[in-house]
């Protein structure tokens, strides 16, 4: 009679009993289940099964392995997945920076062709505006440049242009062929050192402890050169810098110096 027994008991109470315990008769440890059975309402009796715990927890762990698996394979599709989205994703972020980084050294024509309509279309959109107005810009700029290049290699009179630590920036070649230097000879030099002229550096020197315009003539003995110098601030529009504007007098000079002869000669004459 197993009436006694656990799942007998429970499942007389809720309709389904389950124990775990020691079979003397097979010498393991079983898992029983019991569940009642009725008709009409009536209890007819009780069916029992019996299953070592060795034969399930070998099941149970072979669905852990299964599932181990599975859990495995789905985690790398899910990486897998996650990485063509997001390969997909940043494909346009990268194909920007590339497109900025190309900018940045000197290349103006990069255009995107949008590929999504989300942000970062908008953001492709956009970074294309920029660009062509940075490239209008830089193209104006360009032509102001070479016409300011095209009057400063025309002009007869010498300019110069020096930082706020008397280093020069701009010459033009009329000042070059005046104080025969080069270029590359006065470019990002002190004034002292690219012109070697006392007089000009000294003219520099008290505007800049004045900050008022500066006037002044200078000879060159060995060249037989008299220039007249002129020093000004640049104001607001390039603070600290200095523009110096050389005239070459020479030429009225000799002129000067032969009517001067030419009236001492008539004078001379009369008397």
């Amino acid at each position: 009679n197993h009436a006694n027994r656990p799942e007998i008991i429970q499942a007389e109470r809720s309709g389904l009993g389950m124990a775990t315990r020691f079979s003397h008769t097979e010498g393991v440890d079983m898992l029983y289940v019991a569940t009642r059975v009725e008709e009409a309402g009536d209890n007819l009796g009780y069916v029992r099964l019996a299953m070592p715990v060795t034969s399930i927890d070998t099941t149970i762990r072979q669905l852990q392995k299964t599932i181990f698996w599975f859990a495995l394979l789905a985690a790398a599709i899910a990486i897998m997945l996650a990485l063509w989205i997001a390969s997909r994703i940043t494909q346009p972020i990268r194909e920007l920076t590339k497109a900025a980084d190309r900018i940045a050294n000197g290349d103006l024509g990069q255009n995107i062709l949008p590929s999504t309509a989300d942000e970062v279309g908008k953001l492709t959109k956009s970074f294309n505006v920029m660009g062509e107005q940075l490239r209008a810009k830089i193209n104006a700029l360009e032509a102001e440049q070479t016409k300011l290049n095209s009057v400063l290699n025309m002009m007869s009179d010498g300019v110069v242009m020096l930082d706020s630590e008397g280093k020069i920036q701009l010459i033009n070649p009329a000042a070059e062929s005046m104080f025969n230097i080069s270029h590359e000879e006065s470019m990002n030099r002190s004034l002292i050192e690219a012109f070697r002229q006392h007089q000009l550096v000294d003219l520099w020197k008290l505007h800049t402890a004045t900050n008022e315009p500066q006037a002044g003539l200078i000879e060159i003995p060995n060249r037989r050169l008299y220039l007249q110098c002129q020093v000004t601030s640049l104001g607001k529009v390039m603070p600290g810098s200095t523009l110096i504007l050389i005239q070459n007098l020479t030429r009225l000079r000799r002129l000067e110096t032969i009517r001067q002869d030419f009236m001492s000669n008539i004078s001379h004459e009369l008397r």
